[in-house]
């Protein structure tokens, strides 16, 4: 996962991660930890804090969405009637203020204005 995790920190991209980790969130444990420390380090951090799975009664976080967006994200848990494991959904906004917008206009000055009567009369109309 780390040598994965590199190369799209390398190229400077968004990521999301998301799986059933079968690692439980919610409660301090060594796997827990290793695991958060490694995610921490690029920059991850999970979306999800609710129970992803419920067992005999019994709810646990095992099941996530890291991602190292820096936007506002909403997240959700998917309730179902089906399955032990819930679904899980992250919304985003990916609004971009960087993005150039084109914007083509003619400007009638004197001196284009002849350009365009010189070019007129070298045109070929035959």
């Amino acid at each position: 996962m780390e040598h994965i995790l590199n190369i799209f920190v390398n190229e400077n991209v968004v990521i999301f991660l998301a799986g059933n980790f079968n690692i439980y969130m919610h409660y301090e444990n060594n796997d827990k930890f290793k695991f958060f420390t490694v995610l921490g380090s690029y920059n991850l951090r999970a979306t999800i804090d609710g129970h992803t799975r419920i067992q005999n009664g019994i709810g646990s976080c095992i099941n996530n969405i890291f991602t190292n967006f820096e936007g506002n994200i909403d997240s959700e848990i998917l309730q179902n009637s089906i399955f032990d494991h819930t679904a899980q959904k992250v919304s985003f906004n990916l609004h971009n203020e960087n993005i150039t917008k084109c914007l083509f206009k003619r400007i009638f000055n004197d001196n284009n204005k002849q350009e365009f009567i010189d070019n007129l009369t070298q045109a070929d109309w035959t």
